[in-house]
């Protein structure tokens, strides 16, 4: 008990140890912690659902189509190319608007002055009274640059579009020193602006949103945080100690230090409704000219939705990779952001405290499990068990709750747990093992060994026990006279086939083979392994060894060999069983008055012409199995009282 609870507490020691370095290695080495990042997409993926993206969110999108169809208007307009003049994002506005949608976002760069088309564009967006701007913050090592933006622009800005929020001391929101707002025409009219940087991980992967800006001591939001916090009526937005940013009761959001929101992606690119901002611009010239609309897009359609306007054309370069697309519009990342934000649904990162706890608890318990179970492939399935059990519970919490704890770590951990506690076990519980094998194999069959093996440490080989046990003596009848009237070579060959048929049959009913004395057989039953019928074990061992003899027999005269005739003394009792001997050689063998008991009753097989005789004592531990004769009582030499003796009648 006392080794086990030292094995156990190795265990846990390889545990904690296996989870610190892994924990700290994946902290302070870039690669390693792109390893979970690589899971995370995955994962992301492999839950991610188009079908729970909010219907209610469609993108007018300036693709490819709509650039070709603006070059090539027809004979009654003039064709434009990129950048459009103004009015046509105008038309846009004044068309989505008659439908009363919720907002009007628009994620394309508005600073560039359009003399021509500005001021229709900002009536437009005055009038809606829902429409958002995008800016762009920057930091300009040249400060000449950082200071361009116009005194009146720049004032308008920071008392306008700032918000309030009282955030944590712990939050290290980014500062910039540049702002690139819409131009002076345009800035007045906008609801809200939001800023629109994008700052992916060092693998090039969006995986996170920015949502608060810091320019001049005020504080801005990201444009989807802008339009979230009129969407969902909230006065404002606050962020607690533990970063955690709070639109509502229900709209609660953790935040990285730098605060940060870590996306939910629902899918692919297009997991959003689309609309080519062509279909609109064409619907709204039709209106003006009173044409039908046919199966074009009504003002209707836009009831109560969240429009945004923005590019996906390839040559526009607004496409990112997200865990679940490599070319994911910029404008549809936008959108997926502001989902996120209104349903109050995000990924949830778990604390740093909880992923030290998973992966301690998980080393542990691998630790644990390898040592506190006798068996080394028991552990190992156990431990097995255990990897598994725990990525179904991460990939449970991740696919429900939207909740991410770490999963490579922790299985890194496991496997380096298991590989120590490989090491260990095999330089010390596996190699007591294999001396017990080496030892054991000499005296019992390869079965026997295996089930010494499950409970090796029960055997006190070394130190030695006392056990109740029955042990068997057997000699051939006359084999010194038959001896000296053969060759030697036949003698040799007859007794190796003699002992090999013999041994078998010991082996076959789980007993010891203790040695051999010339032409005898030494063995017992009950160790190293208990048996609790060991009486029985020998007595049957005895009589087939007789009917194997006699057949064997049988064959030699048929052969012109000599006569086989065996006789076997068996007794019960207690005994010493171990390695016994010196420094240079051990026997794993036993001592003892009934050990020497058995022995004298094996020649008394001659004087009552019997094979097999047995002890009282034995055959008080038989059944009505075997059929026994008493011969009487005998004096044993070194015994003082008498001892009543069976014969084992054989059919």
């Amino acid at each position: 008990m006392r080794l086990r609870i030292k094995k156990i507490f190795i265990g846990l020691a390889i545990g904690l140890i296996s989870a610190l370095l892994v924990k700290t290695l994946f902290t302070i080495i870039p690669f390693l912690s792109g390893i979970e990042l690589l899971t995370l997409d995955y994962r992301v993926k492999l839950f991610a659902n188009p079908a729970n993206a909010d219907r209610d969110i469609v993108i007018v999108a300036i693709d490819q189509l709509s650039l070709d169809y603006m070059e090539d208007r027809g004979e009654e307009q003039d064709p434009l190319f990129w950048p459009w003049n103004r009015a046509v994002y105008a038309a846009a506005v004044d068309y989505i608007s008659q439908g009363k949608p919720k907002a009007i976002i628009f994620d394309l760069t508005l600073k560039r002055t359009d003399e021509s088309g500005d001021d229709i564009f900002a009536k437009s967006i005055k009038a809606a009274g829902n429409v958002y701007c995008p800016m762009v913050f920057t930091q300009e090592k040249n400060l000449d640059y950082a200071k361009t933006i116009k005194p009146q622009a720049r004032e308008l800005l920071l008392n306008k579009f700032s918000i309030d929020a009282a955030n944590s001391p712990r939050l290290q929101i980014p500062v910039y020193n540049m702002a690139h707002p819409p131009n002076e025409i345009l800035l007045a009219h906008p609801k809200r602006l939001g800023a629109v940087n994008i700052d992916k991980d060092t693998d090039g992967v969006l995986r996170k949103a920015n949502l608060f800006f810091r320019y001049e001591g005020k504080l801005f939001p990201s444009l989807p945080l802008a339009a979230a916090m009129d969407i969902i009526t909230t006065t404002g937005s606050a962020v607690s100690d533990n970063n955690e940013l709070i639109l509502s009761a229900t709209h609660k959001f953790p935040l990285t230090p730098r605060g940060e929101l870590y996306v939910w992606w629902h899918g692919p690119g297009r997991s959003y409704k689309y609309i080519s901002f062509c279909t609109v611009y064409d619907a709204w010239y039709d209106t003006r000219r009173e044409k039908p609309l046919g199966s074009k897009v009504a003002p209707e359609y836009f009831k109560d939705k969240i429009v945004l306007i923005g590019s996906n054309a390839p040559s526009h370069g607004d496409l990112h990779s997200v865990p679940t697309d490599n070319v994911y519009p910029g404008v549809e990342a936008q959108a997926t952001m502001l989902d996120n934000l209104i349903h109050g649904a995000c990924l949830r990162p778990a604390t740093n405290t909880a992923n030290w706890i998973a992966i301690i608890s998980l080393c542990l318990l691998s630790g644990f499990i390898m040592f506190a179970f006798r068996s080394f492939l028991g552990g190992v399935i156990r431990v097995t068990i255990a990897g598994i059990a725990f990525i179904v519970i991460n990939l449970s919490l991740f696919a429900a709750a939207h909740y991410w704890l770490e999963l490579v770590t922790p299985m890194v951990g496991l496997c380096l747990t298991f590989t120590g506690a490989t090491i260990v076990y095999y330089f010390s519980e596996g190699k007591e093992k294999r001396r017990i094998k080496a030892t054991f194999s000499k005296y019992v069959s390869p079965d026997v060994v295996d089930e010494i093996l499950r409970d090796y440490r029960e055997i006190k080989a070394d130190t030695g026990q006392r056990k109740g046990m029955t042990i068997l003596f057997s000699d051939i009848r006359g084999f010194t006279n038959m001896s000296e009237s053969i060759p030697p070579e036949q003698v040799v060959s007859l007794l190796n086939e003699y002992l090999t048929l013999m041994v078998e049959v010991v082996f076959r009913h789980g007993g010891t083979l203790d040695k051999y004395i010339g032409d005898g057989i030494m063995a017992f039953f009950g160790a190293p392994k208990a048996q609790v019928n060991h009486a029985r074990l020998a007595v049957l061992t005895a009589v087939e060894m007789v009917r194997e003899s006699r057949r064997l027999e049988a064959k030699w005269k048929s052969e012109g060999k000599p006569n086989l005739n065996i006789g076997i003394g068996i007794n019960t009792g207690d005994a010493v069983v171990g390695n016994i001997g010196s420094d240079k050689r051990l026997d794993y063998t036993v001592i003892g008055d009934n050990v020497n008991l058995a022995a004298r009753l094996e020649p008394l097989n001659k004087e009552y012409k019997t094979n097999i005789v047995i002890s009282e004592s034995t055959a008080r531990m038989l059944g009505a199995e075997f059929k026994l004769k008493e011969l009487g009582t005998v004096n044993i030499r070194g015994k003082e009282k008498t001892i009543l003796i069976y014969e084992v009648i054989i059919d």
